[in-house]
């Protein structure tokens, strides 16, 4: 039987732009780009997936989009952390 990931602290409905492209999503990492390095968004994308499988059309599909603004980019990782967490309280497995 596994053990359900810890969801991060953090993941309540954005209110305003977030600033940061980890959970949690308000609080302003020591360095902050609007624009950052690509590799930056898309880590941050496969993060929050989690042990989703990804095919080669999906990951292109991430790397287009983790060149795009850091708070859209954050913005779709709490959506994904969100409801990755969501699904673990309906009590779904991975």
């Amino acid at each position: 039987m596994t053990t359900p990931p810890v969801p991060p602290a953090g993941l309540g409905p954005l209110c305003a732009e977030p600033v940061s492209l980890y959970p949690p999503f308000r609080q302003r990492p020591e360095t902050w780009d609007r624009y950052p390095d690509r590799a930056d968004g898309y880590c941050a994308l496969l993060t929050a997936l989690g042990d989703v499988e990804l095919g080669s059309h999906d990951v292109r599909i991430l790397h287009w989009f983790a060149d795009l603004d850091a708070p859209t980019v954050a913005t779709v990782c709490a959506l994904l952390h969100r409801a990755h967490a969501a699904g673990y309280r309906e009590g779904s497995t991975p």
